[in-house]
């Protein structure tokens, strides 16, 4: 059992995912747990969390990042309380609400003869190698939406045993390309360029799921705001 010490406080026990914070007092917060599918690079989803988290301070935010197929279970098993994630990750037996579109980008090396132009043709792409790691591996949701706009599979799928930051550095130094929103640009990697595709069909929409036994009012609250006028 891990104890964490507060500023002039008393450690609490720290159990695990399902007490992600440790509580400093004994009052009872609210919390809010939310899946991501998606990058908080830039963009709307930053900029909505990044509001609800500064008016809503009686609120926990906790924040998960986890494979489609997680996201999935832990929904269904109450331990999120919202995911937030591509269209195809929906299940007829959530409620759901469509928040942004952000256009699918790829990533290549800088040295890639395919970089001479500012938009890459869906037919040279289909014809390349795509990196993903292990994680992206088992998101149907994105391998779906690539396979759209490409208008059917790349050549080759290679699964890699990295971290994200590692399978970039990859892609810039030649093994392959891959494929990713635009709200993820937000970081440098050295050596790697971003491309838009030549096709009509390249944009990807997100949405937030929730269980609708869920009525918790940070959720409600945080839908709202989403929703609110001029938010996306």
């Amino acid at each position: 059992m891990l104890s964490l010490m507060p500023p002039g406080g008393a450690a609490q026990p720290f159990r695990g995912l399902g007490d992600s914070f440790p509580r400093w007092t004994a009052e009872k917060r609210a919390t809010l747990v939310i899946g991501l599918g998606c990058s908080l690079n830039w963009g709307f989803p930053r900029t909505l969390i990044s509001a609800f988290k500064a008016g809503h301070p009686e609120v926990d935010l906790v924040l998960v990042d986890q494979d489609d197929d997680r996201l999935t279970t832990e929904l269904d098993r109450r331990r999120l309380d919202l995911v937030l994630g591509l269209q195809g990750l929906g299940q007829t037996r959530w409620r759901s609400q469509s928040l942004w579109q952000e256009r699918l980008m790829v990533l290549l090396s800088e040295h890639h003869p395919l970089t001479m132009d500012t938009e890459v043709s869906a037919a040279a792409l289909r014809q390349e190698q795509v990196l993903v790691t292990s994680d992206d591996a088992r998101s149907k949701a994105m391998e779906g939406a690539v396979r759209h706009a490409l208008g059917g599979p790349p050549a080759l799928t290679m699964p890699c045993a990295v971290q994200r930051d590692t399978l970039l550095d990859m892609v810039g130094l030649g093994f392959g390309v891959t494929f990713t929103g635009a709200h993820a640009l937000g970081a440098f990697y050295p050596g790697v360029c971003a491309r838009h595709l030549d096709s009509k069909r390249d944009l990807l929409s997100y949405f937030a799921f929730w269980s609708p036994e869920n009525s918790k009012p940070a959720l409600r609250d945080f839908l709202a705001m989403a929703n609110a006028p001029g938010a996306a």
